[in-house]
């Protein structure tokens, strides 16, 4: 796992203050370039409940459920039928997710953004 090191900005100029850069990264949140930025992980995912959850509908759903043109067909990662962003109080009901492997979920997670880009508008 990557430790927090001195920031970059730090090392090169003795006048910038002393901070440490997040995990895996060169420079501090205070110094890094807003395009380089990685968004916060959402704490849902890492929650004990959200792993038995996500073990429990991948031995129940060995095979894909969406099987988009390039699926693998076995189920790596579990989705949410309804969002969890728009439905916060279906992320751990069962009827709401289902097992896909990784393709065809990032598939699906592109279409789904899109779509509210362009509802948006």
């Amino acid at each position: 796992m990557p430790s927090r090191r001195i920031c970059m900005e730090s090392v090169r100029n003795p006048a910038v203050p002393y901070h440490l850069s997040e995990p895996g990264e060169s420079r501090c949140l205070a110094h890094m370039k807003p395009w380089t930025r990685r968004p916060t992980q959402d704490t849902r995912y890492s929650s004990y409940a959200w792993r038995q959850m996500r073990a429990r509908v991948i031995r129940e759903e060995p095979t894909c459920q969406l099987r988009f043109p390039g699926c693998t067909w076995r189920s790596a990662q579990v989705d949410h039928i309804v969002s969890a962003n728009d439905r916060p109080d279906l992320f751990l009901v069962r009827s709401n997710l289902r097992g896909v492997c990784r393709q065809c979920h990032y598939k699906r997670s592109a279409e789904q953004a899109r779509a509210k880009r362009k509802g948006k508008r």
